[in-house]
């Protein structure tokens, strides 16, 4: 699967679970708040349940919540070291049966990271844009001022 196929079906399923609560609104909204009380930071750290989540998401093959813990992990500072003994353990645990799934985290990790490249890159190429304008302003008017 191509690396932005993993994002857009970890995108999808998100979109697929809100309709899901439209129909199965108390199931969804139990899911939910034990989601929500299982992340909460207690005697594990955020980054250290995401990890563990990610190792289940390989072992069991939750389509969807690799790339669900991957990102969530990298949004809570996890690095790309921490996901790759990550992906080690669960190979270890799950043997070649999980091969294809430590590869799938390993894209996912790629692709966000990739992503959040262009995402700098553009900000700083606008902020270049905008200097560069600022200064042909200013030298407009100092040589209007002349």
């Amino acid at each position: 699967m191509s690396q932005s196929n993993l994002i857009k079906r970890y995108e999808h399923m998100v979109g697929m679970m809100g309709e899901l609560s439209y129909h199965l609104p108390d199931v969804l909204k139990n899911f939910d708040d034990m989601r929500l009380a299982t992340a909460m930071p207690s005697h594990l750290d955020r980054k250290s349940k995401d990890l563990i989540g990610l190792g289940l998401a390989i072992a069991s093959g939750g389509a969807g919540w690799i790339e669900h813990f991957v990102i969530n992990a990298l949004q809570h500072g996890v690095d790309r070291q921490e996901i790759l003994e990550t992906i080690g353990v669960a190979l270890l645990m799950g043997g070649g049966a999980v091969m294809q799934r430590c590869c799938e985290a390993y894209e996912v990790m790629q692709e966000y990271e990739l992503r959040e490249i262009k995402h700098k890159r553009e900000i700083l190429e606008h902020a270049v844009e905008a200097a560069l304008d600022e200064v042909v302003e200013d030298s407009t008017v100092m040589v209007a001022a002349r």
